[in-house]
Order: structure tokens, then sequence, then C-alpha cells
């Protein structure tokens, strides 16, 4: 990796997790359904009455240990922004759209709020993982597994995900359509955006 592009890089992993959090904000706002980590967490937040970031900020921790002690070789900067911050960034995004505009009811409007949701999402999360500055907690339950048990990574990251929606509808939370549409589109669309924006604008190889 260049040294000249550590500026482009550490500048492109923290406004892609702000861009990131505004697309979870949104894929919540839209009452579809969020990606299942995410919703995991709101889910139990809500039910012991714990604001997004403090709960998310106590699982990122223990996860992080996790990755201190199995894989701390994926441990930069990215993994504290991420780990640290993003619940509380995307509990901001969402407080400042329900004041400014009303929940969607209609069917369509809540999917072209998913579809606008699942677009910030892809390119917040392309441009922060393209910056190769750390893989944040959740992501690496998957890595972990992958290395350890010496899996396919897409399954590991498959039980991961399953995982967290279970647990999410157990604690009361929201599984929906953009539950899936985050499951299956998510990755080829962060790929997609790598590929033809991230790499070339963060100055990094492209690795997808």
């Amino acid at each position: 990796m260049k040294k000249e592009n550590r500026g482009r890089r550490l500048a492109g992993m923290i406004v892609g997790n702000v861009i990131l959090a505004l697309g979870i904000a949104l894929f919540r706002f839209s009452c579809t359904g969020n990606d299942a980590y995410t919703a995991m967490n709101i889910a139990i937040s809500n039910k012991i009455g714990w604001q997004l970031g403090n709960w998310q900020l106590l699982v990122n921790i223990a996860l992080l240990v996790v990755e201190f002690l199995a894989g701390r070789q994926y441990i930069g900067w990215g993994t504290i922004v991420n780990g640290a911050l993003l619940g509380y960034m995307v509990t901001f995004f969402y407080n400042l759209l329900c004041a400014g505009f009303s929940l969607p009811v209609a069917f369509l409007a809540k999917i072209v709020v998913m579809l606008v949701a699942m677009v910030i999402t892809s390119y917040g999360s392309s441009l922060y993982q393209a910056s190769n500055e750390g893989i944040a907690p959740y992501d690496y339950a998957a890595i972990c597994l992958r290395d350890h048990l010496h899996l396919p990574y897409f399954g590991c990251r498959v039980f991961t995900d399953a995982l967290c929606a279970l647990i999410a509808w157990l604690s009361g939370g929201l599984i929906g359509i953009g539950t899936l549409v985050c499951t299956f589109l998510l990755g080829p669309l962060i790929s997609l955006f790598t590929r033809l924006v991230n790499a070339k604008l963060l100055g990094v190889e492209n690795q997808f």
C-alpha cells in the first residue's frame, strides 16, 4: 500500500462510515427491516430500554476482544471507528430523519426509501472497506470462523447473519424485505462500487 495514499484511505474510512450510518438509518426509517446485525441490536436495545449506540458499543467491545485474541492483524482505525461510533451515528441520522419527515406508510414509499438506503449503504460500506484500515468487529466474526474452522467465507457469513436474524426475531425485532435485500444484494453492490469507483478513488488495489 503506497504511503502517499494513507491520507485518502483514512478519509475514505471516516466518510464511508458516516455514509454507511446514514444508509442504515434510512433502512430503519423505511420500516422494511435492517441488516441482520443492526436488526438484532435494535431489537435487543428496544427490549431492554437502552440507546442503540450504547448497546451496540457493548456488543462490539465483546467482539473486539475476540478479534484481538484471534485476529489482531485485522484491527485498524476502521475497526475502532466502526465499532465505537457507528451505532451512535445511526441513532443521530435516524432521529434527524424522524424530526424532518413522517415515517413512510404506503408500501411503495417504503420500497423507494429502502432502495435509496440500499444504494447509500452499499456505497458507504464499499468506501469504508476499500480503505483497508481495519475490519469491523462484527464483520470479523465470519472471518474468524473461516480462518479457524477452515470453512468457506460465504457459509460463515450466512451463519452469522442468520444467527443475528434469529436473535432479532426472538427479541421481537423486525425482519422484513429490507433484511433480505441486505443479505442478498449488498454484497454484489459493494463489490461493484469498489471496482468501479472506490478502489480508484482511494488509490488501492481492487480486492473484489
